[in-house]
């Protein structure tokens, strides 16, 4: 890999970065010349293991809502997130580690719903 140019900054957030192992050093520069790097760190890129929810089903009754969805192994808990245009979320519920759960006093209208899992108290 090529080195990188991070500019004058001390700590640098990498996304979209594919999955394997990396050994990483920096060193600094003021453009002519440069210092020796510095100790090598190895870090590990992985995918967490927990996959999607599925089958995730949402039905109304009045003002009430009932939500269902298969158990993801090794799941501590889940989230639904909420609103009421297709992306833009209003917010959220915790829904504690169930695969069902009924809402009650639900404003008329249409909603637009996300599932997601926890690990490791990460959504």
């Amino acid at each position: 890999m090529s080195p990188i140019n991070l500019g004058n900054v001390t700590s640098k957030v990498f996304t979209g970065v594919s999955i394997g192992t990396y050994y990483l050093a920096v060193m600094a520069s003021n453009g002519t010349d440069s210092s020796p790097y510095s100790d090598e760190q190895k870090i590990g890129i992985e995918i967490l293991g927990l996959s999607v929810p599925t089958s995730f089903t949402a039905s109304a009754s009045g003002s009430s809502a009932r939500l269902s969805w298969g158990t993801v192994s090794g799941a501590a808990g889940y989230k639904l997130y909420y609103g009421t245009t297709s992306g833009t979320y209003l917010g959220s519920l915790d829904l504690g580690n169930v695969t069902s759960k009924n809402i009650t006093g639900v404003p008329k209208g249409t909603y637009y719903l996300v599932l997601l899992r926890q690990i490791n108290g990460y959504f």
